[in-house]
């Protein structure tokens, strides 16, 4: 299998004025297709693309810090299960992780990051403010999970306050979703109390 990272970070989310004035989704298309000829290229190999939450920017940081407006934000919500069912059914698999983390594990790694001199690449001005907007980030990603997550397109929620724990029970969820010819999908077992796909029962009453 041959892996190729495309990497999206910028120094902010926030969008330019051209990107945010286009199709949200549309910043990824270029990807897939890159991504398509780099599989034709490689004889039919699979290739995969790993993103950050670029891929959701809309629904949650822009949305929170105005950097879309409303219709936009509601735009986004109506058509970004459509596209993935269409990316689907050209063959595609999708698998969408959210790694949920508690205000108090939160509050820690963000004082960490900004007294470490090797974390601190990672701070952003949004870093800075997260805190004061922690409740408008949770109403953003529970209305996130609702409305863009169904059977064939599922959220895969992650308890992520211990990173040891959430990272290998992701990697042990992948491997008993992947379309992997010879794979031993039995010798994975996530703990489905870490790793579990959305339902909102479920998740409000992890969440209280």
């Amino acid at each position: 299998m041959n892996v190729k990272r495309q990497d999206l970070k910028r120094e902010s989310p926030k969008p330019v004025r051209l990107e945010a004035a286009l199709f949200a989704l549309g910043r990824l298309v270029a990807v897939y297709a890159a991504g398509a000829l780099y599989t034709s290229a490689s004889q039919n190999r699979p290739n995969v693309a790993l993103f950050n939450r670029s891929w959701y920017n809309r629904a949650g940081v822009e949305h929170v810090m105005k950097f879309c407006s409303r219709a936009e934000y509601e735009s986004f919500l109506k058509q970004v299960l459509p596209f993935e069912h269409m990316l689907i059914g050209s063959g595609i698999q999708i698998m969408k992780y959210y790694l949920d983390i508690s205000r108090r594990e939160q509050k820690k790694r963000l004082k960490a990051r900004a007294a470490d001199p090797l974390r601190q690449w990672k701070e952003s001005p949004i870093d800075c403010v997260a805190l004061e907007h922690w409740d408008d980030y949770t109403k953003a990603r529970n209305k996130m999970l609702e409305r863009s997550s169904n059977a064939e397109s599922p959220w895969i929620v992650v308890k992520a306050d211990n990173k040891h724990e959430a990272r290998l029970n992701v990697i042990r969820d992948l491997l008993t979703r992947l379309d992997c010819p010879g794979g031993r999908k039995h010798l994975a077992h996530p703990d489905r109390d870490i790793v579990f796909e959305y339902s909102r029962d479920q998740f409000n009453q992890l969440a209280e």
